[in-house]
């Protein structure tokens, strides 16, 4: 089972440099399911509603085209497993002695706790999540 957090998501959806080294990396693992949060639907919809328009807010692609990445959004969330966010995650989200991890991080980090041992890979594209994921027994991975 592989861990992709919302970075990861969005990288198999909107094209970034690391996309064809993380399709390769998933690639290679064809028999494992991949899992998530279900905080990712939010974050990964945002992510790439943000991608429809520039810093000034001038359109960078038409119409279809950006119904298009909602339609693969929508599609790679669906075929990736998700973990309710419950009480149980949200209060170990809460307990972590890490001062500097994020909020949404604490919640991908407790999701991921829940499916030890059967977790081999975490995936994120934040090196501090990467580093959380890896102090609690993670081979936490960003393919690029």
């Amino acid at each position: 089972m592989i861990y992709l957090d919302s970075s990861a998501l969005v990288k198999l959806i909107v094209r970034e440099k690391e996309t064809d080294a993380l399709v390769a990396f998933l690639a290679g693992r064809p028999q494992q399911r991949h899992v998530t949060s279900e905080l990712a639907r939010t974050e990964v919809m945002r992510a790439v509603r943000r991608t429809r328009c520039g810093p000034q807010g001038q359109f960078l692609m038409d119409e279809s085209t950006f119904n298009r990445l909602l339609a693969a959004a929508e599609t790679r969330l669906n075929a990736t497993d998700q973990m309710a966010v419950d009480a149980d995650i949200l209060d170990a989200a809460g307990e972590f002695e890490e001062f500097n991890i994020r909020s949404l991080d604490a919640i991908h980090l407790a999701s991921a706790l829940t499916l030890r041992p059967a977790l081999t890979d975490f995936v994120a594209y934040d090196a501090r999540l990467r580093e959380h994921a890896e102090n609690h027994g993670f081979q936490a991975v960003a393919p690029s």
